[in-house]
């Protein structure tokens, strides 16, 4: 858990939270992912579903992660924008945030998702360890929904990730977002007589909505 999270990996856990494993990129252009690596397939998918982005021809699948660029990634990944920068501010080490992360910083911290250490710093050019990084994915995503399963009538504390039009929401009350993840494709999902006190972040879908939402 204390190791560096690298881009391979974190790519790796964002397409399988997303269900995109069936998006692939054409990344043949790319000199340093051999085409045999554990990661490559999900290098195709993160690129596809623009999780990630290399440089030219290169994706150094195994370089670490900074705690910046992982604001950003999981950002872009959820459709997270914040329009007030002082919120990074309240951090002891805010001048260190690059120019390019403060939104991504703001938005997380705002969603509770980002948090100072004991010293209250954000620490954003240090590597995000596997650890770190999972708890800001856990704060971010209250709940993974289970295929088939209704939510008629429940309380689900913060987001929901549907990556199944099987999923029932009918009736639920939801204090997050709902986010319609990639695994979805062009399948139709129906969103009837559900409270979501968040946004509605479709990635991939087509969404009905009906009734009060």
């Amino acid at each position: 858990p204390d190791d560096n999270l690298t881009r391979a990996e974190l790519t790796a856990m964002m397409v399988r939270v997303l269900g995109a494993q069936g998006d692939k990129a054409d990344i043949a252009h790319l000199v340093d992912v051999a085409i045999d690596a554990w990661y490559a397939d999900y290098i195709k998918s993160g690129v596809a579903t623009k999780i990630i982005t290399g440089a030219g021809d290169k994706m150094m699948p195994n370089d670490p992660v900074t705690r910046e660029q992982a604001f950003t990634i999981l950002a872009r990944t959820f459709v997270l924008a914040s329009d007030n920068h002082d919120t990074v501010h309240a951090f002891d080490d805010a001048h260190h945030v690059s120019d390019w992360a403060k939104d991504a910083a703001a938005a997380l911290i705002e969603k509770n998702v980002v948090q100072g250490g004991s010293s209250n710093d954000l620490r954003p050019k240090d590597n995000v360890t596997r650890a770190e990084y999972a708890a800001m994915l856990d704060r971010l995503v209250g709940e993974y929904a289970k295929p088939g399963k209704s939510y008629a009538g429940e309380v689900i504390k913060g987001n929901i990730v549907i990556t199944d039009p099987s999923v029932d929401l009918t009736g639920a009350i939801i204090e997050g977002d709902v986010i319609i993840a990639d695994a979805l494709g062009g399948k139709e999902v129906a969103i009837k007589d559900a409270t979501v006190s968040g946004d509605l972040v479709v990635r991939a879908a087509s969404v009905t909505v009906s009734g009060e939402t």
